[in-house]
């Protein structure tokens, strides 16, 4: 009997600890989901004017947003070695900009929250991208949270396209595809 009454208090003991582990996982899913609605909504958005900045290259130049893209449409990557989804959408990036004529895109790769060394990824992947680094108080600028965050900006300075957190990524080469084809205004 005394087995039996052990058996009892473990399947109980077992039962409480997966509720507290799906009550956690329940609870810990929908903060996320409120961080990923958060920064979606603190963003710069599709028809505002996206802010300048001013970061360094790795070699030491100083690149002005505003100036260094002229009248060109401009993809803004905020990035990290570390992040998964970043490693997984920039040969993406690199696709599509190898497919543009030469120089009718600016591409900047602007690294956040960084304990890696972007340079040596870059080199190793073979990136095009402008490469800026610390670049965390443009990511405040634009109002982003995690990596990898993206916008389209036309020629105007004016925010074209967002990458959502729940976009997929062949949702936004194809978003992007056509922001770029769609005429100017």
């Amino acid at each position: 009997k005394g087995g039996e009454m052990k058996g009892i208090l473990w399947r109980r003991g077992a039962k409480a600890v997966y509720a507290i582990v799906g009550v956690t996982f329940v609870a810990l899913a929908g903060w996320v989901a409120y961080r990923i609605h958060a920064a979606d909504a603190g963003m710069l958005q599709v028809g505002q004017r996206a802010g300048n900045w001013s970061l360094q290259t790795p070699a030491g130049e100083t690149i002005s947003f505003h100036e260094h893209s002229g009248d060109r449409p401009s993809v803004i990557l905020f990035w990290a070695t570390w992040c998964p989804s970043c490693q997984k959408l920039m040969p993406e990036l690199a696709t599509l900009q190898a497919s543009l004529p030469e120089g009718s895109v600016n591409f900047y790769a602007l690294n956040v929250s960084e304990d890696g060394d972007p340079v040596a990824y870059f080199k190793e992947n073979g990136y095009r991208f402008h490469l800026l680094l610390n670049a965390d108080d443009v990511e405040d600028l634009y109002g982003t949270f995690g990596t990898p965050r993206l916008f389209l900006v036309d020629g105007n300075k004016i925010v074209r396209y967002t990458l959502k957190a729940t976009t997929s990524r062949a949702e936004l080469m194809n978003d992007l595809r056509a922001s770029l084809a769609a005429p100017a205004t």
